[in-house]
């Protein structure tokens, strides 16, 4: 793997910052469930995935079963808000991100902005 992970606990709040290249879809299934493994350590419910040095190489499918990845975990049940911060190059792959995790009742956002994400998940 090419990617690394930063994880810091913020008030009642996870940032977690990803940085580097995800090249398969594998690598994005390890990112998806270690993430999520992490959510329920530390009993968490709102998160900010910083991902704005992230590079996917990935297509849809590779979103779709990655974030499919999640249907046997209890994280459905958690109500979480996710805020992720995206690089903008890559807005369309980012957007299916977005539908993705909503289609499985995980409430997910993008935003290009660091304080209107933080703003959001405390409301």
């Amino acid at each position: 793997m090419v990617y690394s992970r930063e994880y810091e606990l913020v008030d009642d709040w996870i940032r977690i910052t990803t940085t580097g290249r995800i090249d398969s879809g594998d690598e994005f299934i390890d990112k998806v469930l270690v993430g999520a493994d992490k959510v329920l350590e530390l009993d968490v419910r709102l998160v900010l995935l910083d991902e704005l040095q992230l590079e996917l190489a990935l297509d849809n499918l590779d979103i779709k079963l990655g974030v499919g990845s999640l249907d046997h975990s209890e994280v459905h049940t958690l109500g979480l808000r996710i805020a992720c911060l995206f690089p903008p190059a890559n807005r369309a792959l980012y957007t299916m991100y977005e539908t993705v995790y909503r289609n499985r009742s995980i409430n997910f956002r993008l935003f290009d902005d660091e304080q209107a994400a933080i703003a959001w998940l405390k409301e």
